[in-house]
């Protein structure tokens, strides 16, 4: 019968990676390392928009303020009735512009002049993701685990100062951008991704509502 053999679980890996070449046990703790792949996994993840997320949120009649989902990141679109809101800088949020939104801390403001009904927004964001432990999985397709590895590489060779390990440490940092480049690509055309079919047929649904009012 043949043995089937598990896959290193990619930060075990990413780590056994690091440790044959960069970081030595003496300098980098598997703690230190592992908070070097999350801060990249963060990065990533974060500059990509690589975890498109749909929600809703409400907003009250007579108010214009609504909460963020705890693991919000970024906004990549607020639709409502049909209608897709402009974001808007926060010094123009007095002038009271319909359709047009702002956040400040962890809230939403829209502009929806005279409203005596509860708004309901379908808010598309960029989720931020959860740590990864030892033996978890990143919420991506394992093409993108080197990512993982080019970060920390990065972070730990400059950590060792010197011109020569700064030119190293500048290579695994363009290493890593040109991945994140790629990453980025593809969630925004949303080759493969499943996430990224459902956010175009939410939009092109959404923009096809009829409008209220």
């Amino acid at each position: 019968m043949p043995v089937v053999l598990t896959p290193t679980a990619p930060v075990r890996f990413t780590i056994s990676r690091l440790r044959q070449s960069i970081a030595e046990e003496s300098r980098f703790s598997d703690e230190d390392l592992l908070a070097l792949i999350n801060d990249g996994y963060r990065q990533a993840v974060g500059r990509a928009q690589a975890l498109p997320t749909i929600t809703t949120v409400l907003i009250a009649a007579g108010d214009t303020e609504g909460a963020l989902p705890s693991d919000w990141d970024a906004t990549i679109g607020v639709f409502a009735a049909g209608v897709q809101y402009e974001a808007i800088p926060l010094e123009h949020s007095t002038r009271g512009l319909r359709n047009t939104f702002w956040q400040l801390g962890n809230s939403i403001f829209v502009g929806l002049g005279d409203q005596d009904a509860t708004t309901v927004l379908t808010l598309l964001y960029s989720r931020r993701p959860d740590d990864l432990g030892y033996d978890d999985v990143p919420e991506w397709g394992r093409e993108w685990d080197p990512l993982l590895y080019s970060y920390a590489a990065w972070r730990c060779v400059l950590a060792a100062g010197g011109a020569q390990t700064i030119r190293k440490a500048q290579a695994r940092r363009a290493e890593f951008d040109l991945g994140l480049r790629n990453l980025r690509r593809q969630v925004t055309i949303g080759v493969g991704a499943a996430a990224g079919a459902q956010v175009k047929q939410t939009i092109v649904s959404m923009r096809g509502a009829p409008i209220a009012g």
